[in-house]
């Protein structure tokens, strides 16, 4: 039937001909894409499988960069530690040289040159075996490992146990420990039971002494080692500083250790007086260290006392006199990390009695309050032996947060940052701080103050303006004021309205801030000072702190004697077999890598073809449906043609006639 009103014929030729454009398009997607599903309606359901396989494969592939990562930084530490063992079968060889009883100590001096050179490049295969740019041997900690990231939620960790960047020419020396103190001071009032814990475990008492007295208070450690898993060893060190060694040595210096004293005579040289000394003295051994000065050590951890004689002789040899406490070398039996700690009454003094600081193993520690003094270059304060420098602030109040800045300052050469923080707790009398004229940091906080309770007493001071000094009460209904910074409080004309253990406190006092530090790598923390013997302890005192940390006899590197060459050799023994472990590890690590790689690669392609699967097209069914879409087109193309004729021709008739 011929219409004229709807042309139904025309308009289902045109709908006709759309289906088989659209079908063409499709097909010649597929052929120029290559893929089967090229937009989320050829195959919603295919085109999210498709998606998550691909997010798998990608995974794979950058798990397997990751593995082959892993294996180059076990080949780097397995090479370090290759080097590392012929260094360490070297120093073992001569070693068993130097306890050879026929040598002369010339020979033995010479020995020690060669080890002395040789631990040093112990030292630098530690510090600078690298891969990009990471320490292999770097975080110092008993943990030293790196995890690699082999997939979703799974890892494999290289474990390089105990060998951190110290380890390997530490461990030469006898008393390297996990956690190292500086020189202990003299406990002149006595510890009591109660004052000090390691690993929660009460120390006891400490009998009053005028002397440092390292090996008693060691002794005191390791009774008690059964309960907190951490022995003791104590010794001491006294380091010479740069001298002639070819300059005669006066007679008449006199040296004191365990009570008893020895004069030496004169010397022709530096080299001289060692042997003098060594033959001379008990208790104590000296050798001259690669760098050619003076030192002199024991294993012990006795005091060792210095006397100059008339004409200064201890001067060359780079010596000053005083009395030289030892220190404590703790180490943990289980890995973990030595806390130490006050407790109850106990005070930073008691800690310092030990050569320690409160500390959570060797990478954090805090002290007690800073004494307020400028610290100046002559204090020669170093952390981790990077100069502190000046810290002066106007007036001489130095507060915890002056210093606190400065050591951040210099973070970055000594990966040691630094917080402050001054805390105060004072019974209030609520009823006499009505009107009070104290002052708090300058300000008269309570002068129109006419609350009745603790909180307006705080809420007073709270509004006062004091800064970062807060208040606050604790659950003995204290009242305890506070500074996040380690600024100073100071409190005048206090002593009506506050007081401490039931007595009032002083008309004038003076809170000061305390320091913690920590190692962000996990490593060990040095502080120390470089100022004239006696003085080195108050300089470093001025941080509230003790110094601490990389304070121990090498007399395990000290061949100048038969015995001390035997020291040597168990050293390292103990080195040569965690070298051993170590390598054995790193090479299981390696395999294990190689066949994470192997599992991942097996992974990788089977997803990516069970992805093409889904995904790709099928060439031969594509052109397939090309042509027949394409044809479908022509066809349609010249039968729409025809249509629009035969209507022309009818209209055109009608028209006619």
């Amino acid at each position: 039937m011929i219409t004229v009103g709807s042309m139904v014929s025309n308009i289902n030729g045109f709908l006709q001909l759309q289906k088989s454009q659209q079908s063409l398009f499709d097909a010649s997607s597929k052929l120029t894409s290559g893929k089967r599903i090229n937009s989320a309606k050829d195959d919603p359901a295919g085109l999210a499988i498709a998606n998550l396989m691909t997010s798998q494969i990608r995974s794979n592939n950058q798990s397997i960069r990751n593995a082959n990562d892993g294996i180059s930084f076990t080949q780097v530490a397995d090479g370090a530690l290759s080097g590392a063992n012929d260094v360490l079968q070297r120093i073992r060889e001569l070693a068993v040289q130097a306890g050879n009883g026929t040598l002369s100590s010339d020979n033995r001096n010479t020995i020690q040159n060669e080890i002395n050179q040789l631990s040093s490049q112990l030292t630098d295969i530690g510090k600078n075996t690298k891969f990009n740019g990471i320490n292999v041997f770097g975080n110092g900690s008993a943990n030293n490992s790196l995890n690699i990231q082999v997939g979703f939620n799974q890892s494999i960790s290289i474990e390089l146990g105990n060998l951190s960047s110290g380890a390997l020419s530490g461990g030469l020396n006898s008393s390297s420990g996990d956690l190292e103190s500086g020189r202990v001071d003299a406990a002149t009032s006595g510890v009591s039971a109660g004052s000090v814990s390691i690993n929660g475990v009460d120390l006891g008492a400490i009998a009053a002494s005028t002397s440092g007295q390292a090996d008693a208070k060691a002794d005191a450690i390791n009774q008690i080692s059964g309960q907190t898993g951490v022995t003791a060893s104590a010794s001491n060190v006294v380091q010479g500083g740069n001298v002639n060694k070819y300059q005669p040595v006066s007679q008449g210096i006199s040296v004191t250790v365990g009570g008893t004293t020895y004069t030496l005579g004169s010397s022709a040289n530096l080299a001289a007086f060692v042997k003098d000394f060594n033959l001379n003295v008990a208790g104590a051994e000296a050798k001259i260290d690669s760098k050619g000065s003076l030192q002199i050590s024991n294993n012990s951890g006795k005091d060792i006392t210095l006397s100059d004689n008339s004409v200064g002789g201890l001067g060359s040899l780079g010596l000053s006199a005083g009395n030289y406490s030892g220190s404590i070398s703790l180490s943990s039996s289980n890995g973990k990390d030595i806390n130490i700690s006050t407790t109850n009454t106990g005070t930073v003094n008691d800690l310092k009695a030990f050569g320690f600081n409160n500390q959570q193993g060797a990478a954090q520690l805090s002290g007690g309050q800073v004494t307020g003094q400028n610290i100046t270059a002559n204090d020669g304060i170093t952390i981790n032996d990077v100069a502190l420098g000046n810290v002066n602030a106007a007036g001489g109040n130095t507060n915890a947060s002056d210093i606190s800045s400065a050591i951040n300052a210099i973070s970055n050469k000594t990966g040691v940052s630094a917080s402050a923080n001054t805390d105060i707790a004072l019974s209030a009398d609520v009823t006499v701080l009505q009107n009070n004229s104290l002052t708090l940091n300058g300000v008269s906080v309570f002068s129109s103050f006419s609350g009745s309770t603790l909180n307006d007493a705080i809420n007073q001071i709270n509004s006062a303006g004091l800064g970062d000094i807060k208040a606050s009460s604790n659950s003995n209904g204290e009242l305890i004021l506070s500074s996040k910074s380690g600024q100073d409080i100071n409190i005048e004309n206090g002593a009506s309205a506050f007081s401490q253990n039931g007595s009032a406190i002083a008309n004038s006092v003076t809170q000061r801030g305390e320091l913690s530090l920590n190692n962000k790598s996990g490593g060990e923390i040095n502080i120390s000072s470089t100022a004239a013997i006696g003085s080195q302890s108050a300089a470093v005192a001025k941080l509230g702190l003790s110094d601490v940390g990389g304070f121990s006899a090498n007399t395990g590197g000290n061949v100048t004697s038969p015995s001390n060459a035997g020291d040597l050799i168990k050293n390292i023994d103990n080195i040569l077999g965690q070298i051993n472990q170590t390598r054995s590890g790193l090479g299981a690590t390696q395999s294990r890598f190689l066949s994470t790689i192997n599992n991942l690669s097996q992974s990788s392609i089977h997803s990516q073809s069970a992805r093409s699967r889904i995904q790709d097209a099928d060439y031969a069914r594509s052109i397939s449906e090309f042509l027949q879409a394409r044809f479908a087109q022509q066809a349609g193309n010249s039968i729409f043609v025809k249509s629009q004729q035969a209507e022309r021709a009818f209209i055109s008739q009608l028209i006619g006639g």
